[in-house]
């Protein structure tokens, strides 16, 4: 059964997160305005989302963003269900070539929240032990 989530457009261009293929896991979002300051480039979406209680959004680069001259600026930004603020991306911009308004310019994925529990204990299993630390697993 196909869930719902209630959005609230707070611009009059915007336009809904929409999946381009039945199949793709992240929901489209368009820029509406562009914030341009001398740290970051904030991308309004133009919308308030209400997601449900037990899920979070992330926001995350388009797979064209690698065409342009941005990053995400906190690598992907998490929508807790709690928030009902706009809907905004931060890029860090490196050159000229930008998004612009009225184009897709990142993903709305909606996850569960995992539910654990940390739990101090004097040892952890050592069956799998990798303590190599970063780029341990490669050669």
């Amino acid at each position: 059964m196909m869930k719902t989530i209630n959005v609230k457009k707070t611009h009059a261009q915007a336009q809904l997160p929409v999946k381009m293929n039945s199949s793709d896991a992240g929901f489209d979002c368009y820029a509406v305005e562009i914030n341009e300051t001398e740290d970051f480039l904030e991308y309004n979406l133009g919308f308030q989302v209400e997601i449900p209680q037990g899920f979070f959004g992330l926001l995350v680069a388009r797979s064209s963003i690698t065409k342009y001259d941005l990053m995400v600026k906190n690598s992907v930004g998490i929508i807790d269900s709690g928030y009902r603020g706009d809907v905004k991306l931060r890029t860090k911009k490196f050159g000229e070539k930008i998004y612009n308004v009225g184009e897709r310019v990142c993903q709305l994925l909606i996850l569960p929240v995992p539910e654990f529990s940390f739990v101090e204990v004097d040892q952890l299993d050592t069956e799998n032990d990798r303590l190599g630390g970063f780029g341990s697993t490669g050669k």
